[in-house]
């Protein structure tokens, strides 16, 4: 397996936040887009009618103008989430078949957890250093692709 293909989980959890960032902001401009109705009412005879304006957000209703576009970003989310937790089993299934401790150690929080390469140093030894943990993990790749002509960054 290449690096880039072992990038994908941490790729479409990325993909996630922008979408879930996009149907919030969404979400939140409904507030400009508001029905309203004028009501009536009178403080007693002879006295002059007042004016109040009621409003009413239209959530998840066909009126809300952003209506499909935030039902279609949910459903993308949802097929991404899947696709996320298929590529997570995929990936725990490759690193836990890997024999070397320290190798599933520095695999599983580069491209699971999604850690920089400074916090897997520090999660597998106060002695480690960021470009030794890289190292390992270009040696491991470049030895368990030695049939591949990619590159490993």
């Amino acid at each position: 397996m290449t690096a880039k293909e072992l990038s994908q989980l941490y790729h479409l959890n990325r993909e996630i936040e922008q979408q879930k960032n996009r149907l919030e902001y969404l979400i939140d401009g409904r507030r400009f887009w508001v029905q309203h109705s004028c009501v009536q009412t009178s403080n007693g005879p002879g006295c002059t009618q007042k004016t109040e304006r009621v409003y009413a957000l239209p959530e998840d209703s066909m009126d809300n103008p952003f209506y499909d576009e935030i039902q279609e970003l949910r459903e993308e989310i949802r097929h991404n989430l899947s696709k996320c937790l298929r590529e997570q089993k995929r990936l725990e299934k490759y690193i836990g078949n890997i024999e070397d401790s320290e190798i599933r150690q520095i695999l599983c929080l580069r491209y699971v957890n999604g850690l920089p390469w400074a916090q897997v140093a520090a999660s597998i030894s106060p002695y480690a250093t960021e470009d030794s943990v890289r190292m390992a993990h270009n040696r491991f790749l470049g030895k368990s692709c030695s049939q591949c002509s990619e590159k490993i960054c």
